[in-house]
C-alpha cells in the first residue's frame, strides 16, 4: 500500500499521484480502478478520492460513465495553453524553465473603443481608462492584454501595482466582486500587434472578453492578443 505524505490537502495528493499513473497509460488501457481500489491502494478515505476525482473530471482528464467506470485521458495532460481550463494568464503561461514577467502600460483617460461598445452597449459615450498587460516568458512578449473599465466604476485612481488579473483589479480599484465573463474568439489583420510581437504575419488571433460583476452588472472590456509564433490557445470540451 503506498503512504502518502501530509504536506499538502491528501486530495490533491491523491490527484498528483493519479496524474502521473494516467500519463503512463496507452488508449485502450486506461480505465482507471475503482474508487474502493484507489481507496486500498493509497491509504486515504473515499471522500478524498472522490475530491481528486471531481477536480480531474473538471478538468476533462477524467471522464465517468455510470455503470461503467472513470477513464483516463492521457492525450488532454499534453494540451498546452488551454484557455478553458484557466483563463489567469499568469497560470497559463506558467513554465518551470522560463521565467514568467508582466509589464503593465500608462493608465489612458478616454472613450470607451467601438469594440468595447459592441461587446459592452452600456459603455457608449463612457469616459473609460485603457491600458495594456504584456506578458513576457523570458524575453519573449507572449500576450498582450488590452483592457477598459468605465471611470464611473474606479474608487482611486490606477497605478502601477501587482494586480494583474481583471478579477484582482476590479476588487482593488473598483471594489467589484467579478462572477463571470463571456469570450469571442477572432482572427483578422493586426499589423500594429504583430509589429509588437515581432512576427511577419499580420493574421493574429484574439479573445474578447466582457466580465460581469456579481450583481450581473458588465464591468470591463478586455482584448486580449496571442504570438502566433510561441502559442496556439486551445480549448476543450467534454462530452
Amino acid at each position: 500500500m503506498m503512504k502518502l505524505k501530509k504536506a499538502k490537502p491528501l486530495y490533491q495528493q491523491v490527484r498528483d499521484v493519479l496524474v502521473q499513473q494516467i500519463g503512463t497509460m496507452k488508449p485502450g488501457e486506461n480505465r482507471l480502478p475503482s474508487e474502493e481500489d484507489l481507496t486500498k491502494q493509497l491509504g486515504v478515505s473515499r471522500s478524498t478520492v472522490r475530491e481528486a476525482m471531481h477536480d480531474l473530471i473538471l478538468e476533462g482528464v477524467v471522464s465517468k460513465r455510470h455503470g461503467k467506470g472513470n477513464f483516463a485521458h492521457p492525450a488532454v495532460l499534453k494540451v498546452p495553453y488551454r484557455i478553458d481550463y484557466d483563463s489567469d494568464f499568469r497560470a497559463l503561461l506558467e513554465d518551470p524553465e522560463k521565467t514568467l514577467s508582466i509589464k503593465s502600460g500608462p493608465y489612458i483617460l478616454t472613450t470607451a473603443s467601438e469594440k468595447m461598445v459592441k461587446r459592452m452597449p452600456s459603455a457608449e459615450g463612457e469616459e473609460v481608462y485603457r491600458w495594456d498587460w504584456e506578458y513576457y516568458l523570458d524575453d519573449e512578449l507572449f500576450v498582450i492584454a488590452t483592457e477598459e473599465i468605465p471611470k464611473k466604476y474606479f474608487l482611486r485612481e490606477p497605478e502601477s501595482s501587482k494586480e494583474f488579473s481583471v478579477k484582482d483589479f476590479a476588487a482593488h480599484y473598483c471594489n467589484k466582486d467579478l462572477a463571470y465573463f463571456i469570450s469571442w474568439i477572432n482572427a483578422s489583420e493586426r499589423p500594429n500587434i504583430a509589429e509588437r510581437f515581432g512576427v511577419d504575419s499580420n493574421i493574429i488571433q484574439d479573445w474578447e472578453e466582457v466580465y460581469h460583476d456579481i450583481d450581473d452588472h458588465a464591468i470591463c472590456y478586455c482584448e486580449v492578443y496571442f504570438n502566433p509564433d510561441c502559442m496556439e490557445v486551445s480549448i476543450l470540451t467534454s462530452l
